[in-house]
């Protein structure tokens, strides 16, 4: 992608090409992620409840894997404004 990386993924995007691979639980923090250009970003803590299913081997794998990737602030989701009335 360009410079003006945009996504259409709700959590965001990789600044560099714009998707999002989906999100990894370390504990009861969700990383976003793009495998592609290793990067991450952390959406927030607690947000959704699949992390009470998973056990500190699920999260010391999880963070295995991203450990190394850049911390970014991603692309925001594209969103329409209304024009005024």
């Amino acid at each position: 992608m360009t410079e003006e990386a945009t996504t259409e993924h709700y959590f965001g995007g990789c600044p560099t090409c714009g998707d999002n691979d989906g999100c990894l639980n370390v504990g009861r923090n969700h990383w976003y992620v793009c495998h592609l250009c290793r990067t991450k970003w952390l959406v927030g803590s607690n947000l959704f409840s699949g992390w009470r299913d998973e056990d500190e081997t699920i999260w010391r794998r999880n963070w295995a894997r991203i450990a190394d990737y850049r911390e970014v602030v991603p692309v925001g989701q594209r969103q329409a404004v209304p024009p005024p009335d």
